[in-house]
């Protein structure tokens, strides 16, 4: 006859853990538990939220990657520049690195919520780059030279820019 007693053990992160971790630390402890255990007794885990942060992050990371090559697509289709479309595929990663690195100063955690904002920010980043380079591009299409058509062109829009990641 096979016994129906449960022992559930609950292991919950300090604000400051981080998840993954923790659960890969847990894995590894109750593989090499196992073998310890009388027949019948087995270990299972019923809930694991490090799996919807690891499933966080290859979304974040494609959405990084959609926002690059749309942005990409978007600035060839419409403004048919190369250097805008270098630009762009180096500020949003080396932006959202920055991010990364910048988190463990402000006690931040790469959690769901931080991941979710990280994916938002994205798709503002992806705006506020094609509306920045358009009106840039306007200059240049008017005369001006790339010096004059950078400043006046980011100028312009600044205010716009910064309101709208602002909010």
């Amino acid at each position: 006859a096979r016994s129906e007693n449960t022992v559930l053990l609950s292991v919950l992160k300090a604000p400051d853990g981080n998840t993954v971790d923790i659960a890969l630390g847990i894995r590894d402890q109750l593989r090499s538990l196992a073998p310890l255990l009388p027949d019948g007794v087995e270990l299972r885990i019923v809930n694991d939220q490090s799996i919807e942060i690891d499933e966080t992050i290859a979304d974040t990371l494609m959405n990084i990657f959609l926002g690059i090559a749309l942005t990409s697509l978007v600035l060839v289709l419409f403004l048919h520049d190369l250097r805008s479309i270098i630009i762009v595929a180096l500020a949003m990663p080396m932006s959202i690195i920055a991010a990364f690195g910048l988190m463990p100063f402000f006690g931040m955690s790469l959690n769901t919520l931080s991941l979710m904002g990280i994916a938002t920010a994205v798709g503002v980043l992806v705006m506020n780059s094609v509306v920045v380079l358009e009106n840039i591009f306007r200059h240049k299409m008017e005369g001006a030279d790339r010096r004059t058509a950078a400043a006046k062109g980011t100028s312009e829009v600044a205010t716009a820019v910064i309101a709208s990641t602002a909010t």
